[in-house]
């Protein structure tokens, strides 16, 4: 079996050029472990069952191969747009079944991560009939996809070349009628695992953010950028990033020292272009919980301005911990908004974070703003914006992670006491 195997791959006829789609169910063995199999195994049966439906739909000679807690999907590389249209269809097939009616638990409670390739692959046939693919596209593609965060989709070159833009969308785009080349991000760099130079990619905004590398993702870039002769010429004390990074560890930073704020450039320009697709279009809120069973991990919070009352979850916490540590009714929280304002579902209150506590965000800096944001997201992948006066935060480069305490007023969360995070290891 193994000599006819090299002997296919050797073929020239076995190479083709194909549109590879990863999808991961994120989080399933910590959901495996910490649920029964009654629980668990049901989610994983909608996910099949959801992807496939959507996969056949848009294209019946779509290959799809099931990887345990994940799936991927192979296209004729000129159906590149129905690969990515698929991406935004599964995304929000996971964030609508994700919402319960009337506060109650959704269908699911996962998200997923998703990264898409394209060009040349080895096709082959299995020993058992069945098809496959192997080749740097088909690595590329799994790579992206574990190093995108929940609800993220990321593209690579070739894809974001082959698909026809124009017939790109969600259904949140179309609502606000997004122009086509807006579901687009700029183009970003990230190092991959078995890949020698940074892999360049872009993420797709099907929903009103975008949601970046995965925080374990940024940090080996980081680490990259320290180790690259060209990261000695950034300021002593800054962090040059060049995505956005997650919320990490929180303490309130006692080591102050102080960054210069250096030749922002086109960086500064950049970040004022992402602040405007994801802040601007963030609905930030601030309130009082009104109701938390820990038990049951569900709660609500009520918005102190307009009264009106969110549903949510451990998950939806920045820090999960505070669920079990701090969180009670009548704590004051900060948060982002989810859903319509439709009258038939409570909204979701996701991003929290507790009032008087410290966190740590990624600084962004709008352009000819007075103002810039430090960026939390919570586990489940969901970005919060949180305000800060520029005069502030001038002195750090954009991107720089921040510790600061958490502040609020009527309009939603303010950062306060902001410091860079004292680091644990010095050496």
């Amino acid at each position: 079996m193994a000599t006819q195997l090299r002997e296919a791959f050797a073929e020239p006829q076995s190479r083709e050029a194909r549109t590879v789609l990863f999808i991961d169910q994120v989080g399933s063995t910590a959901m495996k472990e910490q649920q029964p199999e009654a629980s668990w195994l049901p989610a994983l049966g909608w996910l099949y069952d959801t992807v496939t439906a959507l996969a056949v739909q848009a294209d019946p000679e779509a290959e799809i191969k099931y990887l345990g807690d994940g799936i991927m999907i192979t296209f004729d590389s000129d159906r590149a747009t129905d690969a990515v249209n698929v991406a935004v269809s599964v995304q929000e097939a996971v964030h609508d079944a994700n919402q319960g009616r009337t506060g109650a638990r959704g269908v699911i409670d996962f998200n997923c991560s998703i990264g898409v390739g394209t060009g040349s692959v080895v096709a082959f046939t299995t020993p058992t009939g069945g098809h496959d693919y192997v080749g740097t596209v088909v690595d590329k593609a799994k790579r992206l996809c574990d190093a995108a965060s929940p609800k993220a989709i990321f593209v690579d070159r070739a894809t974001a070349s082959a698909a026809n833009v124009m017939k790109i969308a969600s259904r949140l785009g179309i609502a606000l009628g997004r122009a086509p080349e807006q579901y687009q991000g700029d183009v970003q760099r990230a190092p991959l695992k078995g890949f020698d130079q940074p892999v360049e990619y872009y993420e797709i905004l099907w929903d009103q953010q975008l949601y970046g590398l995965k925080s374990e993702a940024v940090t080996r870039n980081t680490d990259r950028m320290r180790q690259s002769p060209s990261s000695s010429s950034s300021p002593p004390g800054t962090t040059r990033l060049p995505v956005e990074r997650s919320a990490g560890k929180r303490q309130p930073a006692h080591d102050k020292r102080q960054g210069t704020q250096g030749g922002q450039g086109t960086q500064d320009k950049r970040q004022g272009m992402q602040d405007k697709r994801q802040g601007a279009l963030e609905e930030r809120h601030s309130g009082e919980v009104t109701c938390w069973k820990p038990d049951a991990n569900f709660g609500f919070v009520r918005d102190s301005r307009s009264g009106e009352d969110f549903y949510f979850r451990a998950g939806h916490l920045v820090y999960p911990e505070d669920a079990g540590e701090s969180l009670r009714v009548g704590s004051r929280i900060v948060f982002v908004a989810t859903g319509r304002v439709d009258g038939e579902r409570t909204r979701h209150a996701v991003g929290i974070l507790l009032v008087d506590d410290y966190a740590e965000g990624t600084l962004k800096l709008p352009e000819g703003k007075a103002h810039g944001w430090l960026r939390v997201q919570d586990r489940l992948g969901n970005g919060h914006h949180v305000f800060t006066p520029r005069s502030a935060v001038q002195r750090f480069t954009p991107g720089t992670l921040l510790s600061f305490k958490v502040a609020a007023n009527e309009k939603g969360g303010l950062a306060e006491e902001i410091e860079e995070p004292v680091e644990e290891d010095a050496a």
